[in-house]
């Protein structure tokens, strides 16, 4: 591959990659994308200073930085005048000296702004907003943020075009990020946006990548014949190049501002993102030059800042609640308030560390807010209205659960209590409902309360005994609420729940630290028996994957070493299924820096296997042949050349060799595209699925991505097929609206054959 054709595959690629992301109308299999996606890679790996900041390779992340550069903006960010008041609002408006032709109001997302530069269409740069004349580089970072477009060919025209916008964290991500941290003892995020400006800061944007974030655009310089004149074109024209923008409305008067904000507030907590307020602009670009700016801000645009989500009232008591990993934390019993339509009867206060730091204590008059719109929790308390009876939280010193004595672990600045018992009920109880939810066994019928009533009665003592509960069907059938329908419809879940994919297992199993995220890494490099094995194949593999940080690899190891019984039981029940493996690419200089670096070989650095990558491939370099005199013509001296030589020549080492380059592709060689053909036509098709099919939706979905397919959550006129099952909900019925083709399961099955 020359310099040409590289960049001719790039573009090939991240227009794969919208047709399969944004328009979900994917033309090229995933076999098709692997092969050239490693194509890509080899070029960059014998290549590095050709490297191009668009390539999609940039999605996963690369080196970690020392630090971030400072960035020069070419116009300046600049910031919005706040009102916090429909009268102010209206006021902002009524100054102009002309009457405007229409307004637009955009939701005003409660994240990081970054400006993102393009060169010919062709992501270049990206940095935050800072002080608004200068910010900090984010480029790599920015980079992995799917949302963000790395090559328009759209813009080929134009030679430096500058994009802006807010990258954010959404709600779910958000919420799933804090209970990773808390099940880990660590202080969690305080709110969505915090989250999102510390994962975009990252030194190492391979953890920004794992972070879900997201980018809406908003504004845009350097076009001099911006083919839009209005700001409600402008959503239009990006959102036909790609990027996602705020929901907005347009209004002809200002005065219509104030039923705005109301449906806002009443539709503020469904978003799936966090809001903090309403941008509202002039809507004819023309009248927004002619408006001007002042010094710092616009004199077209205001931002109204909606009511906070926050309310007074009284911390009546302190509850300690024991996690599935036996981290005890504390929660706040609040005298009931309403928050943003919600009654909030308790609050989170994550652990011993935080209330101390809050200065917290039972009795006093605290604020309270809806972090993120969905997490309550307490902000501070109010000093003027303490009255001298209030009373200090004190850490328990025994289980509330079990009352064995607590240990107390300290991770830099955090206090963590644990309950070190593994028999601990609410360790069994916690990690059963978490081995049964749905992106683990996703057993129907056994929910939070069945399982707690199972434990309670003697049926279910460890996640192994769920397949054994067929033996107390009679004693479950007596029980209120449960009868011989409800009962056959739970041992027919169970049943199903017996073949499962190895990456669900991993989520179920409850590692620390292993999350849905770690736990498909891993399925793409182990089978349960290789991953249950300690050896050096296991350590290296593991040091080897992206997203396997000590903390983790430590946790892994600790876990196969000690529940080896319980793993035994689980999988005398079950049927684990492995998707098929492709070998991962990986680089050839960081593959053997870390192979060495596991076996603690001082004195040989990346650099070393940077000049070894222009004549060795990785099957060579094990081949135990190496010579000193060979060596040595890479620019090796004579005592680094000795000890790489000894390495290679061991044989412990080779026989691991054989292991892991089944593995990796270190050499990035290109792979034959597949040949299976496209069975039914499904390879390139879109489906949406809807009602109650004969198999798990996640099997069916499973089978269409296998077959080159991909599957939709939502109905468009770019759907191919809607499937449906019995009991079909809206999907069926915009799909007639639509008239998209509308199939049955059986005539699936016949075209899957």
């Amino acid at each position: 591959m020359d310099f040409n054709k590289y960049l001719e595959t790039i573009e090939k690629l991240n227009k794969a990659s919208v047709a399969y992301y944004r328009d979900d109308s994917p033309f090229m299999s995933d076999s098709e994308y692997d092969a050239l996606y490693r194509e890509i890679v080899e070029f960059e790996q014998k290549n590095p200073d050709l490297k191009q900041s668009f390539s999609p390779t940039m999605r996963i992340g690369s080196t970690v930085r020392e630090g971030f550069s400072k960035v020069t903006h070419s116009e300046k960010m600049m910031s919005l005048d706040d009102a916090f008041s429909v009268e102010e609002v209206e006021a902002f408006f009524n100054r102009l000296e002309f009457a405007p032709h229409g307004f637009v109001v955009e939701e005003k997302i409660d994240g990081l702004a970054v400006n993102i530069l393009y060169n010919r269409g062709r992501f270049t740069m990206a940095a935050t907003r800072g002080d608004g004349q200068v910010g900090e580089n984010v480029t790599e970072n920015v980079a992995t943020v799917k949302d963000v477009r790395l090559d328009i060919p759209e813009l080929r025209d134009a030679e430096t075009v500058e994009i802006r916008g807010e990258i954010y964290m959404p709600k779910e991500s958000f919420e799933e990020l804090n209970r990773m941290k808390e099940n880990r003892g660590e202080k969690p995020f305080a709110n969505p946006r915090n989250a999102a400006a510390g994962s975009l800061r990252q030194l190492d944007p391979r953890v920004t990548a794992e972070r879900k974030l997201k980018f809406f655009a908003y504004a845009i310089t350097g076009i001099s014949d911006l083919p839009v004149t209005k700001q409600e074109d402008l959503h239009t024209f990006f959102r036909k190049l790609g990027f996602s923008t705020p929901n907005f409305t347009k209004i002809d008067k200002i005065e219509q501002i104030r039923g705005i904000i109301d449906e806002k507030i009443a539709e503020r907590a469904g978003l799936p993102y966090d809001i903090d307020g309403l941008v509202i602009k002039l809507n004819e670009f023309s009248e927004q030059v002619a408006a001007g700016i002042l010094t710092k801000t616009p004199r077209w645009a205001i931002a109204y800042k909606l009511p906070a989500i926050e309310k007074t009232t009284r911390l009546l008591d302190v509850t300690w609640q024991v996690s599935r990993f036996g981290v005890v934390t504390p929660v706040a019993e609040l005298e009931p308030v309403e928050i943003g339509g919600v009654t909030v009867k308790r609050a989170t206060l994550h652990n011993v560390s935080m209330i101390r730091e809050k200065g917290l204590m039972i009795g006093d008059s605290v604020y309270v807010r809806r972090a993120g719109d969905v997490i309550p929790e307490i902000t501070s308390f109010i000093s003027e209205l303490r009255d001298g009876s209030e009373r200090e939280i004190k850490p328990p010193e025994r289980c509330p659960v079990c009352s064995s004595v607590l240990s107390l672990v300290k991770e830099s600045e955090t206090e963590v209590y644990k309950c070190d018992n593994l028999g601990c009920s609410a360790h069994i109880v916690g990690s059963i409902k978490h081995f049964v939810s749905k992106k683990c066994f996703n057993i129907d019928g056994l929910g939070e309360k069945q399982v707690e009533f199972f434990y309670e009665s003697g049926w279910l003592k460890s996640v192994a005994d769920i397949f054994g509960l067929k033996q107390y069907l009679f004693f479950i059938a007596s029980e209120p609420g449960w009868g011989a329908k409800s009962v056959n419809n739970l041992m027919q879940a169970i049943e199903k729940s017996r073949k499962i994919r190895f990456r669900n297992f991993l989520c179920a199993l409850g590692i620390n630290n292993v999350g849905e995220y770690l736990a498909t890494e891993l399925e793409k490099y182990f089978t349960l028996e290789e991953l249950a094995e300690d050896t050096p194949e296991r350590g290296l593999t593991l040091n080897l994957i992206n997203g396997v940080a000590e903390t983790s690899r430590r946790s892994i190891e600790n876990f196969f070493r000690d529940n080896r019984e319980t793993l035994g039981k689980l999988v005398a029940e079950i049927e684990i299924q492995y998707p098929g493996r492709k070998k991962q690419p990986i680089d050839f200089s960081n593959f053997f820096n870390q192979i060495f670096k596991y076996f603690k070989i001082g004195g040989i650095s990346k650099a070393t296997f940077d000049k070894l990558k222009n004549v060795y491939t990785a099957e060579q370099l094990f081949s135990q042949d190496l010579t000193l005199q060979e060596l040595r013509k890479c620019d090796i001296d004579q005592g680094r050349a000795e000890t790489i030589r000894a390495f290679f020549a061991d044989f412990e080492v080779n026989r691991m060799a054989g292991a892991l380059l089944e593995k990796f592709d270190v050499t990035a060689e290109k792979e034959a595209p597949s040949d299976s053909g496209n069975i039914g036509g499904i390879a390139g098709k879109s489906f949406v699925l809807t009602g109650e099919l004969s198999r798990p939706r996640d099997e069916v979905s499973e089978q269409i991505q296998a077959l080159g397919g991909k599957v939709s959550s939502s109905v468009s006129k770019k759907t191919d097929f809607v499937l449906v099952g019995e009991k079909p909900g809206s999907k069926y019925a915009r799909a007639l609206e639509l008239g998209v083709k509308i199939i049955s399961e059986e005539e699936f099955n016949e075209m899957i054959k």
